[in-house]
């Protein structure tokens, strides 16, 4: 099961989320913010984080 679902989130990693030209992230974890400045030069899609509390903002942001 875990095996299944981590095959899935690759193929949408490097399928799928291309096709994306925002993508926000809204949490408090350090590490979203982490994994968004880390990974977003190696995307397309341009990333932004979001703390909580900031989902109105998020949704404006990635649908810009």
């Amino acid at each position: 099961m875990i095996f299944e679902a981590a095959k899935q989130d690759f193929k949408f990693g490097f399928g799928d989320y291309k096709r994306f030209r925002r993508a926000a992230f809204v949490g408090n974890q350090k590490w979203i913010e982490w994994f968004t400045r880390f990974f977003g030069p190696f995307t397309r899609t341009e990333e932004k984080h979001f703390p909580t509390g900031q989902l109105e903002a998020a949704i404006a942001w990635a649908s810009a």
